[in-house]
């Protein structure tokens, strides 16, 4: 049986429209776990509704915690062989769950299933993350980030994890930070699963996920500069500890690139939404590796000033070009 996990907050305009994309799937051995986590709209109320009328749905609720933390509930209760996570603001395809059934049923020794993704901005089509079909071994990293780049398809969604791996290493998602941390959680899990030489991961060039992008998203606005280092640093432990493991240049510089696109928000995040003295500035810099940081933006002189100024170590100049 797979259990399928929804984390829903407030998603009142779009949670009936994926229980019943999810409810209506061709494959009738799953169950359906969704977390309410504190909505202050109608979101449980309708998927209380729902509960009644399906006894394959299953229906909780906490407090306001995170989708994170919602999803780790989700996980305690589930009962399945294989766990599927789904977002409440998307859709997915009547064969979706059959579909993954049916490859990762090639072999015994597929652990994970990476599907494609139909990506909708605006509610129309915007692109499809796609992957070009085949079977990895968990232990070729070098493939999985170096050629698939599989870190760029870390969504928790269109993926099916085992249950009895998720518990034998503890892999949760990771509930103080909120940004990759279901990225973070895929690493730890391919690496727990390349402890098995037989272990495979089976990419899926099918979409059948319909991801609905949000206006004002995490991933287009800043937090704190504590929250944002919280996700730096998380995502950099994990990268480095995958690093260790990978000799080719260009695949570690590739992770390595992912790291410093939240070293990048955390210096933003110090001129803009801290509001802090020069010396807590200058040591919130110093906290951050520079020769990790990407700088996407120095398309002009004061960028490129400003890239060298860190990458030297000259904070106080930094400091004062930047103010």
């Amino acid at each position: 049986m797979i259990s399928v996990i929804i984390p829903a907050y407030n998603s009142q305009q779009s949670i009936e429209r994926c229980l019943v994309s999810v409810l209506s799937q061709n494959n009738a051995s799953f169950e359906v776990i969704v977390v309410d986590d504190g909505s202050t709209d109608k979101t449980l109320a309708l998927c209380r509704g729902l509960e009644k009328l399906d006894s394959r749905l299953r229906v909780f609720h906490q407090s306001n915690q995170g989708a994170s933390a919602a999803r780790n509930y989700g996980m305690k209760q589930a009962q399945g062989e294989w766990i599927v996570f789904v977002d409440s603001d998307d859709q997915v395809s009547p064969n979706y769950l059959s579909r993954m059934c049916s490859c990762c049923s090639q072999s015994t020794d597929i652990d994970l299933y990476v599907g494609s993704l139909n990506v909708y901005r605006d509610g129309k089509k915007h692109e499809v993350l796609q992957l070009d079909s085949c079977i990895v071994n968990a232990s070729d990293l070098h493939k999985i980030f170096g050629i698939i780049k599989l870190h760029k398809h870390g969504f928790s969604v269109a993926k099916m994890y085992r249950r009895s791996i998720l518990e034998q290493h503890n892999i949760r998602f990771n509930s103080k930070v909120n940004m990759a941390e279901d990225c973070i959680l895929m690493m730890n899990y391919i690496l727990a699963c390349g402890h098995s030489e037989k272990s495979l991961i089976y990419c899926d060039d099918e979409a059948n996920y319909d991801y609905y992008v949000k206006s004002g998203s995490l991933s287009t606005r800043l937090g704190s500069y504590e929250q944002e280092y919280r996700n730096y640093e998380a995502v950099r432990e994990i990268v480095h500890e995958i690093i260790k493991r990978i000799h080719r240049g260009d695949v570690r510089k590739e992770l390595l690139s992912s790291v410093g696109w939240y070293g990048d928000r955390c210096i933003n995040a110090i001129y803009i939404t801290s509001g802090q003295n020069k010396d807590v500035r200058l040591k919130h810099i110093k906290q951050i590796d520079s020769s990790e940081l990407t700088f996407r933006h120095d398309e002009n002189a004061k960028q490129w000033m400003l890239k060298w100024l860190l990458k030297m170590g000259l904070y106080r100049l930094y400091d004062f070009m930047r103010c």
